[in-house]
């Protein structure tokens, strides 16, 4: 393998290996952004969420019992869960991909009932009261998610609709019936709100700019060693290979008389100047002998 080869596939090699870390640390960028927006967007939403929560139960719901009587029950303006559910459906509506759920062990509504990955969040929530939210990671139907839960503390207020069956209204017992969603304690952690980021195709992109960057800069460097390649032929190679022939025909004492023309002002240009008195030396010489 000749030097200029040697010489190429070593700068190819640094090269990838350059180019390959700079793909990673730029996916690595990439999926830092993606995770910090993920962050952001679902503590925005969380809070939305749980301000909506907030003057729903503090302000709706109990002027609309105070009209229509404590007796009567309409989930859609005497529940805050189910105002929630019903603003989160027409978000993530408008927002597709997006998900608000308030995930429960033992739901009213079916549909909230809270599958095995949530429910375990809702345990670690239920073992340490003191956090106010948690995140993570979870994938659903093949998509990969960034969810924030915040536990939904039980209240007294919570026990007019959560307490014993018997006590709620006539109304309530006849459209969610009187087996699921009773007998909450006061303090407990029965459910969470969890908000869904979606993070696949972010992600997604982030990887494909990462390949995108690699495969272009794999790309340019080729280009690169092909320039460097012809400069390598025209300006050192050729050059030496002369000097080469030259030397070995000064060796054996042929055309003395050829003077070596290398058009060349650094090293190897100084090295065809040395060659060349060394070959009018050798001719002075045998002039001498002669």
């Amino acid at each position: 393998m000749s030097i200029r080869v040697q010489f190429l596939f070593w700068v190819l090699v640094v090269c990838l290996v350059a180019i390959g870390g700079v793909g990673y640390t730029s996916l690595q960028f990439s999926k830092q952004a993606v995770f910090k927006e993920a962050v952001d967007k679902a503590a925005l939403l969380g809070s939305y969420t749980e301000a909506s929560l907030h003057y729903s139960r503090t302000q709706a719901v109990p002027m609309v019992k105070h009209l229509v009587g404590e007796e009567r029950f309409y989930p859609e303006i005497m529940s805050g869960f189910v105002m929630a559910r019903n603003v989160a459906d027409r978000f993530t509506h408008t927002q597709p991909g997006y998900a608000i759920k308030n995930a429960a062990i033992d739901p009213l509504w079916p549909e909230s009932k809270a599958d095995q990955q949530e429910l375990q969040v809702i345990a670690d929530l239920k073992r340490d009261k003191s956090l106010k939210n948690t995140t993570g990671f979870m994938v659903k139907n093949g998509k990969e998610f960034f969810y924030e839960a915040r536990p939904m503390v039980i209240t007294e207020k919570c026990l007019g609709c959560h307490g014993d069956p018997k006590d709620a209204s006539r109304d309530q017992i006849m459209i969610y019936g009187a087996e699921n969603g009773y007998n909450w304690k006061v303090g407990d952690v029965t459910s969470a709100m969890f908000v869904y980021v979606p993070v696949s195709e972010a992600l997604a992109i982030a990887k494909a700019s990462a390949v995108k960057l690699v495969v272009m800069g794999t790309a340019y460097s080729l280009c690169a060693l092909l320039l460097m390649a012809v400069f390598l032929g025209v300006k050192i190679v050729t050059p030496l290979k002369t000097l080469c022939k030259r030397t070995e025909e000064i060796s054996l004492g042929k055309n003395l008389d050829t003077p070596i023309t290398v058009k060349s002002n650094r090293e190897i240009g100084e090295l065809a100047r040395s060659i060349d008195r060394l070959r009018l030396n050798i001719a002075r010489l045998i002039k001498k002998k002669s």
